[in-house]
This record gives C-alpha cells, sequence and structure tokens, in this order.
C-alpha cells in the first residue's frame, strides 16, 4: 500500500510541475512609425542617387546602393502599397508572457492589461507605437490557441501509448506477478515465479514507470491547457 501512494504522489508532483509550465510567446511584426520612417529613408536616398549618379553602374559602386536597391523594392515605382507579409512581420521581435500580461523586448518590460478582451497599454516608453505593441499581444494570443489545437490532437493521436506503459509499470511495480503470467507464465502448469524473477520484474517495471512518465510529462509540457 505505501508504494502505491508513493506512486500518486510522483504523479501528483509531475501533474504539478506541468501545470506551472510558463505560457511565453515569441512574436515578430511590424511597426507603422518603422515603416513612415523607412519610406522617408527611401525618398531620401533615390533623390541622392540619381542627383549624384547618372548611370546605374556608377550607382551600384556606392557603399548605400544595397540598402537603397532593398527599399526600392518595397517602397519604388510598382510595389504594392502595403509590403508584404514576410515583409511586415520582420521588424521587431518580442516575448509576450500571457500569465503575467508583461511585453519583454530585450531588457525593457511593458506591462498591458486586458479589458473585456481589449488589450491596454498604461505606459509605453518604447519607440514602437501601441498598436504595434498590441498586435504583439494579439498575434502571442492566436499562437497559444493556434498551440492548444495542434497539441491535443497530439496527444489525441499518441498520448495512448505512453498511459499504457504507465499503467503497466505501476501493475509490475505493485502486482510483478501479474504481469509475469502475462509474459509467459501461463504456459505453465502450477509455476510459481522465483523472487529473482519478481525482483527482476519490479526493476523492469520501474524503468518502464520511469520511461513512460517522463514522456507524459513531455508531451502535457507541450500541451498547453
Amino acid at each position: 500500500m505505501r508504494s502505491y501512494w508513493r506512486i500518486i504522489a510522483f504523479v501528483g508532483i509531475l501533474f504539478l510541475l506541468v501545470g506551472c509550465a510558463s505560457r511565453e510567446q515569441s512574436v515578430r511584426t511590424y511597426d507603422e512609425a518603422y515603416d513612415e520612417q523607412m519610406k522617408e529613408r527611401y525618398s531620401e536616398l533615390d533623390e541622392m542617387f540619381f542627383d549624384k549618379y547618372d548611370s546605374v553602374a556608377e550607382m551600384t559602386r556606392d557603399p548605400l546602393y544595397d540598402e537603397y536597391s532593398g527599399l526600392r523594392m518595397r517602397y519604388g515605382p510598382g510595389a504594392s502599397a502595403m509590403p508584404r507579409a514576410d515583409q511586415m512581420q520582420n521588424n521587431f521581435v518580442a516575448t509576450i508572457d500571457l500569465d503575467n500580461q508583461i511585453i519583454k523586448r530585450g531588457d525593457t518590460e511593458i506591462p498591458y492589461e486586458l479589458s473585456d478582451d481589449e488589450v491596454i497599454i498604461p505606459t509605453n516608453d518604447t519607440e514602437l507605437q501601441d498598436e504595434t505593441l498590441v498586435r504583439m499581444v494579439d498575434l502571442a494570443g492566436q499562437q497559444y490557441d493556434d498551440a492548444v489545437v495542434h497539441n491535443r490532437n497530439t496527444l489525441l493521436k499518441g498520448g495512448w501509448l505512453p498511459v499504457l506503459v504507465l499503467i503497466t509499470g505501476i501493475t509490475g511495480l505493485l502486482k510483478p506477478e501479474w504481469v509475469w503470467y502475462v509474459e509467459g507464465g501461463y504456459r505453465n502448469k502450477n509455476a510459481e515465479p522465483s523472487n529473482a524473477s519478481m525482483s527482476l520484474m519490479k526493476v523492469r517495471s520501474f524503468i518502464a514507470f520511469a520511461l513512460a512518465a517522463f514522456l507524459f510529462w513531455a508531451l502535457f509540457k507541450q500541451l498547453i491547457l
């Protein structure tokens, strides 16, 4: 009976540790103010290049040409009024702590609040606009929801195996003679397992239980509840 309660306590601690997992999401997004700055930078470079050089060959030798060429693809003639999605989401990175409602950018932490599913930024001492910070929180929430669906589907498809091994391990620890019988003891009439075989069965069951518990922990660590 003592072994039984030890196993229950171990599983309880395991689930407690899983439940304490932090919900942090890393997100990338763009900033409207930064986008305007890049448009102004392109206009400056465009005017400078066409005033200073008479041919493209001369332009390419200028150290600023690579920067100008990249901006021209995004803001020059024929470019879309809105930047492409891969360009839009490649400017600023942040980590959103959904539990403590904190936006982390480098050493800077920006608290936010939720009111009726609306994100509120009480104070913003960064170069980013409030709309950008709100977008980061919304992106993190969407990533979190997507992870919930994905990980639950993964658990439903493959979670039965560690559960089966976990149950087998517990059974082998509590009733090793049952496992011995299923594994082949039933073939011999009136046979009894030796103490050595029972000890070996308990060791095997403990190893199976430990491996299954670790796998179970890894699955639930990824499963965001």
